[in-house]
């Protein structure tokens, strides 16, 4: 099989864990931990996780978390991908034409990756998945990319996930 028949093969299946080398699962584990202390950070410094609401700006590649007081928090972000909850799948924000690319510059390290050592479900674009995927791949990618932390911004059905490049608290929630 070429590289371009690799990539390109559609999935038909929801991924196990199974498929994959323990290399790459001990890989995902890390990155669960390494996103979680991010987290926790962020909720120590700025109160990642009481915000009222989001205000998402993709031209500037902003995100603003708004919180009961009058405080703003403003993260310059990248896009990771989406996760559809009615139809249960992932697509890479390489892959989505909706999304600006200049906010897919992170996971071209992603895709890059998936290409080398043959994991399908980073070197295609779209392809089955429970939530569980989406959040796992967000984790990677913010430890790929040593990311400040990460944001899933709910859009009706659509879970938009998203990594911080950087933090601005323009007040500081009480």
């Amino acid at each position: 099989m070429t590289d371009f028949e690799y990539i390109s093969s559609p999935r038909e299946t929801i991924p196990t864990l199974e498929e994959y080398s323990e290399s790459f699962v001990d890989l995902l584990t890390g990155s669960y931990s390494f996103m979680k202390c991010q987290q926790e950070l962020n909720k120590m410094e700025w109160n990642l996780g009481s915000e009222e609401g989001f205000r998402f700006d993709q031209p500037k590649g902003m995100l603003y978390l708004d919180f009961a007081d009058g405080a703003v928090v403003e993260c310059t972000i990248q896009v990771i991908g989406t996760f559809s909850r009615t139809d249960q799948s992932w697509c890479w924000s390489w892959g989505n034409d909706a999304i600006n690319e200049d906010l897919t510059k992170d996971t071209q390290k992603l895709f890059d990756y998936g290409q080398r050592h043959k994991i399908d479900i980073l070197a295609i674009p779209y392809w089955p998945a429970h939530e569980e995927w989406a959040e796992a791949m967000q984790a990677f990618a913010t430890l790929a990319n040593k990311s400040k932390g990460s944001y899933v911004a709910r859009i009706h059905d659509i879970d938009v996930y998203l990594t911080f490049r950087s933090v601005d608290v323009i007040k500081r929630p009480t």
